[in-house]
């Protein structure tokens, strides 16, 4: 048996920062975290592209059954 991913839908969080870094967290419909982006705290401009960064990749993940939907149509 194939191992199913994390259930849908996914959502983006802020995990919070640490001495170096900050990242947004992604976690499954269960809570459970699934993936990170992370960006240096140096390059603090560089947050907002951080968070649409995992904006986008929710926002992909979350489409894919109706996407592959309207290919198979």
């Amino acid at each position: 048996m194939t191992q199913q991913h994390t259930p849908l839908p996914w959502h983006t969080g802020q995990a919070g920062e640490r001495i170096a870094f900050a990242d947004t967290h992604i976690t499954g419909a269960n809570g459970r975290p699934v993936a990170s982006t992370i960006y240096p705290l140096a390059k603090s401009n560089w947050r907002s592209e951080d968070e649409a960064n995992a904006e986008f990749i929710v926002q992909a993940v979350n489409a894919h059954d109706d996407l592959l939907a309207a290919l198979e149509a």
